[in-house]
């Protein structure tokens, strides 16, 4: 059974070169376009798909408020954001909202298709390599770990105190998917590679 798909950008050549990437995955199935926020959620309110490919920026509703009202009516469908824009702030906004992917739009095919794939079969949070070191470059100018948001920070006190992802899902009302994904980020961040560094991190750390 394939994945359902929803392309959501405002240039029509984007949209169908993304259809053109993904006709030959028979594992997507894209069931529907929309060109602006509006149309994105009138088609969200018909049904949630699997996956949506959302851009940055469109006509009409902000990408924040799109994020939420995803997360909120559609909590099982996966967000993978593609985007033109690599500027770190923007990247940061949108990453701490939860996402489940940002990759650009000038990188190759294959990493679209990667990540979704990955996105879809693995469960976890996924950014390209160009992404992270967007991160790693800010933090190089920035004092260690200031460039957590505050639910990582609520993460990083959760896994603290032993919690699993699932148990975190749970206190904080989020997805399992969405954990994952603020706990990848934290790594990217901080340089780390495990969730115990990252708990003998804060615990040398205080706040």
């Amino acid at each position: 059974m394939a994945y359902s798909m929803i392309i959501a950008d405002d240039h029509p050549i984007v949209r169908a070169g993304i259809v053109s990437v993904f006709e030959h995955q028979p594992e997507f199935n894209i069931i529907g376009q929309a060109s602006n926020g509006q149309e994105l959620v009138y088609l969200l309110r018909v049904g949630c798909p699997d996956l949506i490919l959302l851009d940055v920026k469109m006509p009409g509703l902000k990408i924040a408020g799109l994020i939420s009202f995803i997360r909120l009516n559609c909590p099982e469908t996966k967000i993978l954001v593609l985007s033109a824009y690599d500027d770190a702030g923007i990247i940061k906004t949108v990453i701490d909202q939860g996402v489940d992917a940002y990759i650009l739009k000038d990188e190759m095919q294959d990493v679209l298709i990667e990540a979704c794939d990955r996105v879809m079969t693995e469960d976890m949070c996924w950014l390209s390599e160009r992404v992270v070191n967007i991160y790693q470059s800010a933090s190089h100018h920035s004092p260690t770990g200031s460039l957590l948001s505050e639910r990582e920070w609520h993460v990083i006190d959760l896994l603290k105190k032993g919690y699993s992802n699932k148990e975190i899902a749970a206190e904080l009302n989020i997805t399992k998917s969405t954990v994952s994904y603020h706990v990848s980020n934290i790594l990217n961040k901080l340089h780390l590679t495990s969730r115990v560094e990252i708990v003998l991190w804060a615990t040398r750390r205080s706040r």
